[in-house]
């Protein structure tokens, strides 16, 4: 299409009302006025990448969709207030290591999916984070007032965050990673490889618009639309790993791994959770897949993806289901187990014992209803020639089965 400038020009000048001077100066001002019109078009195009670009890049903050609504608020209150004086009983043990491992064994996934309010349940999660963070570390030394009531505990979770993150620093707490993020997040995959993929397409994409401007190489045009359709389905092409966002992810991912082993053929229309525990950043679910068969599957949170990575799978009849982690979970301690007990179970108490020196640490089950525990074994307790033997009791204190050591 012909510049609609050159073609007035040419028109006038056929005219021939402009004289050679007035002809010179019209048309410096038409190659201005072209110039111009360069970096706007620049600035529009880039404008259009970065948009488009957005279009893959923002995305929704997952949320874990576990509810707390079976519960009323009051016994929520009541939670939250028990698990205060769980806390204040380490510490005021000094730490003792039965009642920190007591303390660690059980979760506070439920009590920080609570909400009950928009800004105390975040204060409250968070708090609960401050908590697991100074009893995983034995060696810190801390002060508390005396909170009788869940009122008290609320208006003062906000000081006593303050309080410690003033003196042990903000950076040692983990924050709630699905809990924590703003509504909308803008680097949602790992940073530079963002930036990288934004350069590359940036500037395919101003080869591309030179061409068009220009003498319109089709055969270079044809390659640069192939490289930047294959960034853009780059960008829309799910990660390698499968990451659960939301609670039925990890359900569905857990459920298909039994499948996939066991057979296409196997009914799992029946299956349902029965507990989910967060130790760390290891998130553990249990579920009921009928016939007396539970599922225990353990995720890890990979921060960069904002989601949980499934690292293993297990099944069966068994009075105890056991995952052991290939690293510690919380400070102090060596490497840990997650336990899984399903319903009606019967066992009161797990101990493991140091074999070589016969010290004992004890978990005690304070309920037969199926649950998951983290049991890890303190690092005072590890020497170079220590195996360690775990042994399982019933409500009655009786031996029910020992494994071998390891």
């Amino acid at each position: 299409m012909k510049d609609p400038i050159q073609k007035a020009m040419k028109d006038a000048y056929k005219v021939g009302f402009f004289s050679q001077q007035k002809k010179l100066e019209t048309l410096r001002r038409a190659q201005r006025k072209q110039k111009a019109l360069w970096p706007f078009s620049l600035t529009v195009l880039t404008t259009c990448c970065v948009v488009f670009l957005l279009l893959f890049l923002v995305k929704g903050s997952p949320h874990m969709t576990e509810t707390v609504g079976s519960k009323s608020i009051a016994s929520i209150e009541q939670a939250y207030m028990e698990r205060w004086q769980q806390f204040t009983t380490v510490v005021g043990s000094n730490f003792d290591t039965q009642a920190r491992i007591q303390y660690l064994s059980a979760s506070d996934w439920l009590l920080q999916q609570a909400i009950l309010e928009e800004k105390n349940g975040r204060l409250l999660a968070e708090l609960l984070q401050h908590m697991t963070f100074i009893v995983g570390d034995a060696s810190t030394e801390v002060e508390f007032p005396e909170i009788t009531t869940f009122e008290q505990l609320t208006a003062q979770a906000s000081d006593l965050i303050d309080k410690l993150e003033k003196t042990y620093g903000a950076w040692n707490i983990q924050k709630l990673g699905e809990n924590q993020l703003p509504n909308i997040e803008i680097f949602y995959m790992d940073f530079w490889r963002i930036i990288g993929k934004f350069a590359l397409f940036s500037f395919f994409a101003y080869l591309l618009y030179s061409n068009w401007r220009g003498k319109r190489n089709y055969f270079f045009a044809i390659i640069q639309v192939t490289i930047l359709l294959a960034i853009i389905i780059s960008f829309m092409k799910p990660s390698n790993g499968q990451y659960a966002m939301n609670e039925q992810a990890l359900f569905e991912q857990s459920v298909a791994s039994y499948k996939e082993f066991m057979g296409e053929w196997v009914d799992v229309s029946e299956a349902k959770i029965v507990d989910t525990a967060r130790f760390g950043e290891q998130l553990s679910i249990l579920i009921d897949a009928g016939d007396n068969i539970y599922i225990l599957s353990n995720f890890i949170y990979i921060k960069e993806r904002r989601g949980y990575l499934r690292e293993r799978t297990i099944w069966g009849r068994d009075d105890v289901l056991q995952i052991f982690l290939s690293s510690a979970v919380y400070e102090g301690d060596s490497t840990g187990n997650i336990f899984a007990l399903p319903a009606n179970h019967n066992i009161g108490r797990i101990e493991v014992e140091n074999v070589m020196t016969k010290e004992i640490v004890t978990l005690n089950i304070l309920t037969n209803e199926a649950g998951i525990y983290y049991f890890s074994i303190p690092v005072s307790m590890q020497s170079d020639d220590g195996y360690f033997a775990i042994h399982y009791y019933d409500q009655q204190g009786n031996l029910l089965k020992g494994e071998e050591p390891f």
